[in-house]
C-alpha cells in the first residue's frame, strides 16, 4: 500500500497550527513581579565588554607589531645576505692571494657601513722574516 503525500499535508499543517497556537498561548501570558536591574550582574557585563575590548586593541597593537618586525626582519636578512656575500668575496680573494684583495676589503668593509680607519696589515706570507 502506498500513502499519498495529499493526506499528510493538511495533518501537517494542522498540527502545526495547534503547537503554534499552544506556544504563543504559552508565552503570552504576563508575569507578575516588577522589573530590577540586577547590578552585580550588570557590573560584570560592563567589565567583560570593557576587557574584550582591551583584548580586541591589544591584538589589533600585537598584530601590527609583529607585521612591522617581520618588516625589518626581512630587510634585515637581505642586507645581512649582501653584506655576507660582500664579505666572503673579500675572504676568498685574501685567501687566493687576489691582486684585487684591496679593494674587497674595502667593499666589505663599506658593506658593513663603516670605512676602514686602519690599513689592513699584509698577509703574513709578505712579512719581513
Amino acid at each position: 500500500m502506498r500513502t499519498s503525500r495529499r493526506r499528510w499535508g493538511p495533518a501537517s499543517a494542522a498540527v502545526a497550527a495547534i503547537v503554534g497556537v499552544g506556544v504563543i498561548a504559552g508565552c503570552g501570558g504576563a508575569i507578575e513581579g516588577t522589573a530590577q536591574q540586577n547590578d552585580s550582574q550588570a557590573a560584570e557585563y560592563a567589565a567583560e565588554a570593557t576587557s574584550s575590548s582591551v583584548a580586541a586593541s591589544s591584538s589589533q597593537k600585537a598584530a601590527a607589531e609583529r607585521e612591522a618586525l617581520v618588516e625589518q626582519c626581512t630587510m634585515f636578512v637581505n642586507r645581512a645576505g649582501d653584506t655576507i656575500d660582500t664579505y666572503n668575496a673579500f675572504i676568498d680573494a685574501a685567501n687566493a692571494d687576489a691582486a684585487d684583495t684591496g679593494a674587497k676589503a674595502s667593499a666589505a668593509a663599506a658593506a658593513l657601513g663603516r670605512r676602514p680607519t686602519v690599513r689592513t696589515p699584509p698577509h703574513p706570507r709578505f712579512l719581513p722574516s
